[in-house]
């Protein structure tokens, strides 16, 4: 970070005018932030494309593609996997159909759909409108959201039919990024215009634009594999280069494709659909394609038609970012400038480069300088206390493990001594209206929404919203549900501890059968529930391996305390008949029964947060 606050302190003092931009002083910006960049983040290869007014204003690659071979980022033909860049090439295919008359944003999905129905869960249809916004109301599935080999690549159809998540929400009402609900919409563009989509993409979009270092394809197709970038992950000091990712969910983010084809994409759209002689969209459609459909609220950044909004220092910007494990990228537009950037990484700590380098160019080309704090008016405190509470995000699964980031993924906010409301990930907020917050030193808004009684219901902040964050009742929240587990275990790991020594100092005392039976079994399930939790610590090391499939090691832990919550049903058995029969002293009763209560709490919470097998 000092090295990037250097290198921006470099810069000239007063941002150039954007209306006589210099390629030269972009290049000398963006190098300078890059190789900032490269020695804080430590990534293998970055490539950076502007385009303004219909042509390519800079373009320059980074680093390397190939770091073992030390094959230098090339423009034009280097392919990045860009993620969920992929889905506006989704809705760009959608709106193509829309304009022909062959689909509606408003008609029920069910209606386009064959060999594939959304069932009827809320009464209200979910349209195509509901996919472009991310608000169908499906829960999200992670798991396997990558592979490691090409035969978990299957046809959309099949995919779709097969890992259907839950509705989980009335359509239009929650924001919730769905990567379903995207390849859903691919494969109503595959059944309604009677082409496979990577097809449809390569004959309607790509080739029409001269996107000739772009595909779907995976793996890449052999023409364009000595072009394909390969991804790294800085780890022990060193990169560490890593295996193709597979994205079985194709259309949602398999796009490998240069940085200049990029460019190409961009220019298309901001060009009303037109690029030379190519044009993919109508006029009128592309500019509809800019329109805001639905947010979170009307103070904050919202979905257009397929494009994400990251209005920033009052400009207004369009476009979407991407994540795989190792590759980072953002597109970002500026219709009104008539310009676009595009930025990607190659290596997994790009993902806080790439939001830097959005952050660093904006405010260097369209600067807006912080306005004075005033001081937070601590006479107003107890009017913060409304919105205080744990918040979790909406973009989770409710039926499998993967629940569980619902609660380590959630959000507490309290109030300061200086009366600035605070989030557990350490940003301060100031009230600015009565539902709206801005970030103390920073440019970001938070912006709450009430539910019909008055009280808070979600948080959504910018730049880019389309994630909304849920608060939470209080026996849901992280102070209580982790002390609720983390009493449990401490009794459960003292009774492992325990009870080898009370059997080792007691073991010439008379014992009857049934008592020898309890303590053998508290200490069994004692000894389950504390296994399975190492188990399960043991399988999270590499926190992406559930991106690929539910690792052994958590399979183990789940099975393991299936077995304990069995054995806590017969220890519940001999808690009642020790306390009939007076088995031991008192004091040993009472253990007894605090370890019952203990592996009973626990097997709650691992049932309610979709731990069991």
């Amino acid at each position: 970070m000092l090295l990037i606050a250097g290198a921006l302190s470099a810069a000239p003092a007063a941002p150039p005018d954007a209306s006589a931009w210099d390629a030269r002083e972009t290049e000398g910006f963006v190098d300078g932030l890059m190789e900032a960049q490269k020695n804080a983040h430590h990534f293998a290869g970055a490539v950076v494309v502007v385009v303004r007014d219909g042509r390519v204003f800079f373009e320059k690659g980074y680093g390397y593609a190939d770091f073992a071979e030390r094959r230098p980022v090339d423009p034009e033909r280097t392919l990045f996997r860009v993620a969920s860049n992929s889905k506006m090439f989704v809705w760009t295919a959608v709106m193509q159909l829309v304009e022909q008359g062959k689909l509606d944003l408003h008609t029920d999905v069910n209606r386009y759909l064959k060999g594939v129905q959304i069932p009827p869960t809320y009464p209200e249809p979910i349209t195509l409108e509901n996919l472009m916004t991310h608000t169908a109301g499906f829960e999200e599935n992670i798991i396997g959201l990558f592979a490691k080999t090409p035969d978990r690549v299957r046809p959309i159809a099949e995919l779709m039919k097969r890992d259907m998540p839950a509705r989980v929400f009335p359509p239009g009402k929650v924001t919730a990024y769905s990567n379903y609900g995207t390849t859903l919409a691919a494969l109503i563009v595959e059944q309604v215009s009677g082409i496979p989509y990577e097809r449809y993409v390569k004959e309607r979009i790509l080739d029409p634009l001269g996107m000739n270092y772009a595909t779907l394809a995976q793996p890449v197709p052999p023409a364009l594999a000595p072009y394909l970038s390969k991804g790294y992950q800085w780890s022990g000091n060193r990169l560490q280069e890593q295996s193709f990712e597979y994205v079985p969910w194709a259309p949602c983010g398999a796009m490998s494709v240069s940085g200049a084809d990029m460019g190409r994409f961009m220019m298309a759209h901001l060009n009303d659909g037109a690029l030379g002689d190519a044009r993919i969209l109508r006029p009128d459609t592309a500019r509809e394609m800019r329109e805001r459909l639905i947010s979170f609220s009307p103070r904050i950044n919202g979905m257009l038609h397929g494009f994400m909004e990251m209005n920033w220092n009052g400009e207004t910007i369009l476009g979407h970012a991407g994540d795989t494990i190792w590759f980072h990228s953002l597109t970002a537009m500026m219709p009104a400038r008539h310009l676009g950037v595009f930025v990607a990484y190659n290596t997994d700590s790009g993902a806080d480069a790439r939001n830097e380098f959005a952050t660093a160019f904006f405010d260097h080309y369209f600067p807006r300088p912080l306005g004075k704090e005033p001081p937070a008016p601590k006479e107003k405190r107890a009017d913060l206390e409304r919105f205080t509470g744990t918040y979790a995000p909406a973009r989770v699964s409710e039926s499998d493990l993967t629940k569980i980031v619902k609660l380590v993924g959630a959000i507490s906010m309290s109030v300061d001594s200086d009366g600035f409301l605070v989030s557990s990930r350490g940003e301060r907020w100031r009230q600015v209206e009565p539902l709206v917050f801005a970030e103390v030193d920073g440019k970001r808004q938070a912006v709450f929404r009430e539910d019909e009684g008055g009280h808070i219901r979600d948080v959504c902040a910018s730049p880019i919203c389309v994630v909304a964050f849920e608060r939470q009742p209080w026996w849901n929240s992280r102070p209580a549900q982790f002390t609720w587990i983390g009493v449990c275990l401490a009794i459960l790991l003292g009774a492992v501890i325990g009870y080898p020594i009370a059997a080792v100092v007691q073991w010439k005392r008379p014992k009857t059968a049934g008592s020898k039976m309890a303590r053998l079994t508290a200490c069994m399930v004692s000894l389950t529930f504390v296994a399975g939790a190492v188990a399960l610590a043991a399988g999270l090391q590499d926190q992406n391996a559930i991106l690929f499939g539910v690792p052994a090691s958590v399979r183990v832990a789940e099975t393991v305390w299936a077995v304990s919550v069995g054995l806590s049903v017969l220890l519940t058995v001999f808690t009642v008949v020790a306390w009939r029969r007076a088995w031991w002293r008192i004091t040993g009763r009472v253990c007894l029964t605090l370890v019952c209560a203990a592996a009973l709490g626990a097997g709650a919470w691992l049932y309610y947060w979709r731990l069991l097998a």
